[in-house]
């Protein structure tokens, strides 16, 4: 999981936001091999939060603090290179 993970906009959303004047999507996550992360994001959704993480199989977990939000669940692909949670999906760098 160490690394920088970008967030991967299908062109087809990519295409319908532009057409509809909504600034374009972005985002990544850093995770440490301190178990920490750091998420940002522009576009439409603008936010900024880090936590801490936990990595069970190809379950991943995300505990953002500070910010009253639960926990996050994702799920790491088999070939370990793509990270998905709560619809966004995540290639690493």
């Amino acid at each position: 999981m160490v690394g920088t993970w970008k967030m991967d906009i299908a062109k087809e959303t990519a295409d319908m936001m532009g057409k509809a004047g909504a600034p374009p999507a972005a985002g990544q996550i850093e995770f440490k091999d301190d178990g920490t992360f750091a998420l940002k994001m522009t576009g439409l959704v603008k936010a900024e939060t880090s936590g801490d993480y936990d990595v069970h199989g190809k379950k991943v977990t995300l505990n953002p603090k500070n910010t009253g939000a639960p926990p996050t669940e994702g799920t790491l692909s088999e070939d370990g290179k793509t990270f998905t949670a709560r619809g966004m999906k995540f290639v690493k760098e």
